[in-house]
């Protein structure tokens, strides 16, 4: 789910609507994987992300399988 909403956009394009923007800084299989990946990144660079808000994003690849994408 969307940390802010609780949700999951619907294609990639949500993430990007109107003038925001967001970067990838991680991805996992589960989001719990998701998690540990933003929780292991801002122990490492609290002084950086401090201020970011998280969003996980599932992107579902087909055969390829499910991710949760790890974007701030």
């Amino acid at each position: 789910s969307c940390a802010s909403g609780g949700r999951y956009p619907n294609s990639p394009s949500a993430a990007h609507a109107g003038d925001n923007w967001r970067v990838q800084v991680g991805a996992g299989r589960t989001e719990e994987e998701a998690r540990f990946r933003w929780s292991r990144l801002m122990g490492a660079n609290a002084d950086l992300l401090d201020a970011a808000e998280l969003y996980i994003f599932k992107a579902d690849l087909g055969a390829r399988g499910v991710f949760y994408r790890v974007q701030i």
